[in-house]
C-alpha cells in the first residue's frame, strides 16, 4: 500500500463516519418503506461492524507504535 493510503486508513475515524452515513441513510429510507424492526437490527449489526473496524485500527496502531519504539532503540 502507498504510505498516504495507509495513513488515511489508520486515521479511521473520518472514514468510519463517511461509511456510516453512506450505509445508514439508505437503511433509514428502507426503514420507512419496509418493516422498521429489520432495519433496526441491520443498523445494530452495521454499528458492530464499524466498532470492530475501529478497534482493529486502534490495535494495529498500538502495534505499530511499539514497533517504532523498538526500532528507535
Amino acid at each position: 500500500m502507498k504510505p498516504a493510503l495507509t495513513w488515511q486508513l489508520r486515521q479511521g475515524s473520518a472514514l468510519v463516519y463517511v461509511i456510516w452515513f453512506a450505509v445508514a441513510v439508505p437503511l433509514v429510507i428502507a426503514g420507512l418503506l419496509l418493516e422498521p424492526r429489520w432495519v433496526g437490527w441491520l443498523m445494530v449489526g452495521w454499528f458492530l461492524v464499524l466498532l470492530g473496524f475501529t478497534l482493529a485500527m486502534r490495535i494495529s496502531e498500538g502495534r505499530q507504535r511499539k514497533a517504532w519504539v523498538a526500532a528507535a532503540r
